[in-house]
């Protein structure tokens, strides 16, 4: 008798457990969502236009160095509200801001606050980041530049899809561009889809926050 009683309270504390952790994967999921569905890219962080990096907001004409797109504000506007490091402006200039970006991921600094890199062959870090952000934690996919390809930022967004799509057209990304998306494959954000852009896909580098 005295070992179905062990056993009846083992089990119970293993589901207890079970449904404490799931509560807290939805709240992280659900705060991470709640974030991302308030960002407004449709008026904000519009391409062609100086903006307020943080806010998004239009400002005057040439008062920053950058109008094209603004993938790094948008990245560093989601960091902040979610109360995760990430550098930005006034501290550096808007112009090669992305590029930054994803050099600071690499430091201690950044691993202090949180930041860790996915790794694994491309098929593993798309299906992970994609997971990660699946489980609430605030995923980044970039490219730095260089003399060959163009800086950009953005952020991977919790998303339904299967792991074949994934696999074939990355997770699921939302991202200040020259066209600005709320939600689409990273191959199409990045444009990789575009013969002369597939080499640098294996250089796209992934960061989740474990806070």
């Amino acid at each position: 008798m005295y070992i179905y009683v062990l056993w009846f309270i083992f089990m119970i504390s293993i589901i207890l457990y079970y449904l404490f952790e799931l509560n807290k994967k939805n709240e992280k999921l659900e705060k991470l969502e709640k974030v991302l569905n308030s960002m407004d890219l449709s008026t904000k962080w519009l391409p062609g236009y100086n903006v307020d990096c943080l806010t998004g907001e239009r400002v005057k004409e040439k008062s920053t160095t950058v109008s094209s797109s603004h993938c790094s504000c948008f990245v560093f506007a989601v960091c902040k509200k979610m109360n995760i490091k990430m550098i930005g402006t006034p501290e550096y200039k808007q112009y090669n801001l992305s590029t930054n970006q994803m050099r600071w991921l690499k430091t201690d600094d950044a691993k202090k606050s949180g930041w860790n890199e996915i790794n694994g062959s491309l098929n593993e870090k798309y299906l992970m980041s994609q997971k990660k952000a699946n489980n609430g934690y605030l995923v980044i996919a970039g490219v730095e530049q260089d003399n060959e390809i163009r800086g950009h930022i953005a952020i991977v967004r919790p998303s339904n899809k299967m792991d074949f799509y994934v696999k074939n057209e990355g997770p699921e990304v939302m991202s200040s561009s020259t066209i600005n998306t709320v939600s689409s494959s990273l191959r199409d954000d990045f444009l990789y889809y575009q013969k002369d852009m597939k080499d640098f896909e294996n250089r796209t580098k992934f960061y989740y926050n474990e806070n």
